[in-house]
């Protein structure tokens, strides 16, 4: 959340909040995630080039077997109530929640089931978010609230990424937004970038998040780095498919184990100790 290089474009005050965390970590999460490869270098150019020339890589091979986007963001008490006072957004969630971008690929692994046709309103373009069945009335509307305001703000001038200089993707011509609730059903890893989160989320706001359905928040987010990376493969099989890449090559990307990022991350006291031991 904090270090994404690719975040120039939000403003100051967003940046500080995103910082704000509230939850004490537990290092012990009872099961193994998967030692996915994630970005953990990069030769990084803040121009439309280098955002036009990474989604370009992404949208290549974002139906390759292996290859997913998968991004979680926490959003705490703190957070909202600076959002609220500083009127950062006019409407602002109820209450804490967590945030994952996801690829429809990665989706299927959380074992949420979908209508297939939102799956295809994603890959056509269409914003499309999952909601807990959990939230009340009035917590859904408010999330559907600001989960539309912060959609549709990407289109518009004051954009802190105005549109006319952004990737531009089918989203921009479209401007659809679709909501639909699902049923928490067991825990998903948090994948944390910074101390005393929570490892654990049952319901967290889900993004289907594909190359057509992009704002320039995600399409310049593509490469951040190390825990923060958007784009994970598999394993070291699916990522060498990958290495002899124009792009690779040109902003010599360099990829590592998220077990070993996240090992880095503990040692420079950015994360909680032991959740290096999560990976299997």
């Amino acid at each position: 959340m904090k270090n994404k290089m690719i975040f120039r474009a939000l403003t100051a005050v967003f940046l500080i909040l995103i910082c704000v965390c509230g939850c004490s970590a537990k290092s012990d999460i009872g099961f193994k995630v998967r030692d996915n490869y994630a970005t953990e270098n990069i030769d990084f150019e803040d121009n439309y080039n280098f955002y036009s020339e990474g989604y370009d890589f992404y949208k290549k091979l974002e139906n390759d077997s292996g290859v997913f986007i998968l991004n979680t963001a926490y959003y705490s008490d703190e957070i909202l109530k600076i959002w609220k006072d500083n009127n950062v957004y006019s409407n602002v969630p109820k209450k804490a929640f967590w945030y994952y971008t996801v690829s429809p690929s990665y989706l299927r692994t959380m074992g949420i089931a979908v209508d297939e046709k939102m799956i295809q309103d994603a890959e056509n373009g269409v914003r499309v978010f999952l909601i807990p069945d959990t939230y009340n009335d009035e917590e859904k509307n408010m999330m559907t609230d600001y989960l539309t305001e912060d959609s549709e703000r990407a289109l518009g001038e004051n954009a802190p990424r105005k549109p006319e200089d952004a990737v531009k993707t089918v989203y921009y011509e479209k401007n659809e937004i679709e909501f639909a609730s699902y049923t928490p059903a067991k825990e998903y890893f948090t994948y944390p970038c910074e101390q005393n989160v929570p490892l654990l989320e049952k319901a967290p706001i889900i993004f289907i998040c594909t190359s057509n359905n992009m704002i320039y928040f995600e399409s310049e987010s593509l490469f951040a780095t190390d825990v923060n990376s958007y784009i994970k493969f598999e394993d070291e099989n699916t990522l060498k498919k990958y290495l002899d890449e124009d792009f690779v090559k040109k902003y010599n990307v360099k990829f590592g184990k998220l077990s070993n990022i996240y090992k880095k991350a503990e040692r420079a006291g950015i994360t909680d100790k032991g959740i290096a031991a999560a990976f299997g």
